[in-house]
Parts: C-alpha cells; sequence; structure tokens
C-alpha cells in the first residue's frame, strides 16, 4: 500500500510513477499535487521555490484544492476553505492513478447559524482520483452528502498553476468572447457586476478575474517553444484566470520577486454560485489538461 513519507521539507509527501515515464507528486497536507512532470522532466506545474512547508499553510503553487468557499465569496476563514490545508488519506493507487480522501461535517460548511451537533461529524465525503500520463493529467473530485436530513452547500475549484518559462510570450486563448467578474472589483460580492468580454492574449499585469457559465476550454501557447497546453472541463461551469502581477508578487511572502513570470493559473470549479447536494447524494467536478503539439498563434503582441 502506497504512504505517505518526510520529504527534504521534513513534510510527509508521495511520488507516483507511470510506466510511460511520468510521475507526480502529492502532500498529505490538503492532496496537495505539487508537480506532474512527462518522461522528458518537463515540469508542467509551478510550485513556487519560496513556498511555505508548514502545517495549515498552503504551498504557493501546484494544484491548491479550493473547498467549500472560493476566495472571499463567504465569511469563511481562511478563504479558500480548509481542503487545502488538512490532512488527506490515501485511499489506493495504481499505474498512472491515486486516489485520496478527506471527511468533513456538514456543519463546517456552514459558518454561521449551525453547531457541531446538528449533523453528522463525517457527513461529507471527499474523494479526489487523480489520473496522470505523459500526455494528460484528469483531476476529479467527487463530494458525497452522507446526512439524511441536510443539504451540502459549497464552493470548489481546482486552483491549478501552470508553468511558463516566459509570461510575456505565453499566450491565453479561450475567453475573448466571455464575460467575466473583477475579483479585485467584487470584494466577494456574488451580485458582482458582470464585465462585458474584453480580448485576453498576452498577460501583462494583473488578471484574476472570474469567466462564469462558460464551461472554457483554455488554451495555453508558448510562442517560442510551441508547446500548447488545453486545460478543459467537462462539468465546472466558471474558469478562474490569475496572475499577481510585479506589485502584488513581490508583496507575497512565498513567492519570488519575479516569480509571477513564470505561471498562469486557470482555474476550473463552481465559483460564484454555490453547489448544493441534496441528502445522500453525490457531486463531481473534473478538470482535463492536455499537452498538445504547440503552433505560434496569430495573435497581436
Amino acid at each position: 500500500m502506497a504512504a505517505f513519507i518526510p520529504d527534504s521539507n521534513n513534510r510527509n509527501s508521495i511520488t507516483l510513477r507511470n510506466d510511460d515515464g511520468s510521475s507526480i507528486t502529492v502532500y498529505e497536507q490538503g492532496a496537495h499535487l505539487s508537480s506532474w512532470k512527462s518522461t522528458d522532466g518537463v515540469e508542467h506545474l509551478y510550485l513556487s521555490p519560496k513556498a511555505i512547508f508548514e502545517d495549515r499553510k498552503a504551498l504557493r503553487g501546484g494544484v491548491p484544492i479550493i473547498f467549500p468557499q472560493f476566495g472571499g465569496y463567504g465569511p469563511m476563514l481562511p478563504v479558500h476553505g480548509f481542503a487545502r490545508i488538512r490532512p488527506w488519506k490515501i485511499e489506493d493507487s495504481e499505474n498512472g492513478r491515486a486516489t485520496f480522501s478527506l471527511h468533513a461535517g456538514l456543519a463546517e460548511l456552514f459558518p454561521e447559524g449551525c453547531s457541531l451537533s446538528d449533523s453528522p461529524q463525517n457527513a461529507v465525503k471527499l474523494l479526489y482520483t487523480i489520473h496522470f500520463s505523459n500526455m494528460e493529467l484528469k483531476l476529479t473530485m467527487k463530494v458525497t452528502n452522507t446526512s439524511e436530513e441536510r443539504e451540502a452547500p459549497f464552493q470548489f475549484a481546482f486552483h491549478t498553476y501552470f508553468a511558463v518559462e516566459k509570461l510575456h510570450r505565453t499566450v491565453v486563448n479561450g475567453v475573448n468572447r466571455s464575460p467575466y467578474v473583477d475579483n479585485n472589483e467584487s470584494k466577494g460580492d456574488p451580485k458582482a457586476k458582470v464585465h462585458q468580454p474584453e480580448p485576453l492574449w498576452i498577460i501583462r499585469e494583473e488578471h484574476d478575474r472570474v469567466y462564469p457559465g462558460q464551461h472554457c476550454a483554455i488554451l495555453l501557447q508558448d510562442l517560442e517553444a510551441k508547446r500548447a497546453i488545453q486545460v478543459s472541463t467537462p462539468n465546472l461551469p466558471d474558469v478562474c484566470i490569475w496572475n499577481p502581477g510585479p506589485e502584488k508578487c513581490a508583496a507575497l511572502k512565498d513567492m519570488p520577486s519575479d516569480g509571477y513570470q513564470h505561471f498562469v493559473c486557470v482555474e476550473h470549479g463552481n465559483m460564484l454560485k454555490q453547489v448544493v447536494v441534496p441528502p445522500n447524494s453525490s457531486w463531481t467536478g473534473t478538470q482535463v489538461i492536455t499537452i498538445l503539439p504547440g503552433s505560434p498563434a496569430d495573435a497581436k503582441m
């Protein structure tokens, strides 16, 4: 049976390898996927070299799991919820696949007006399955509400940091015709203004927007290296594209000042509206990342 073991940072993690030569590394805290490498040694996820490896501190980079609250869209602290800072269990693993689990109380999804005595403490089960190979990374979260009486409301996202060599030569394609909510402007207001579409090709400054109800397939293309990654979903309606830009990046303790130049976050999820899982029911969300042959994009620089 696979097990977490201490790494060089004295944090419990596990590295799994596929027969095709690809590999992933996952941390016990948060079931945090920190690395996905293909057999050529290329790392497709960005992990900050200044990431903080401490209890109840989410790693900066990789794929933090956002649950049960997205950002400031609710009263919960810490923002983005508790799933990314709690220890998970390994359920099973085999060639190219691993599954992790976390239990939580229904009351934890109701930060106001619900006591732990209102429902079983382990009424909500998260089952996280990672499929990986040289060409594809598939992330699937299943949330099951075992309560007999109460609904389970939550927000969710795969907060995926994609490694790029240079931000200024990375084309983001897929949301040019999509309305958006500006997270800096909305301040967590679920009724925030929805802006009309604006072209987005190259991120040149801070960018923090949710494109709601799009089921977008996002394409990240490196203009020089001729590499491309497609990020898609069959069932998560919202996509957030985020990069802190130079000023905000410089203020982050767990990020080098030039870190913003080396990643783009593409997060699929249910962010602006809650998922509501009825009693004795389940919900599933999936994000699929596919490595494609790249080609220069027809975009104005």
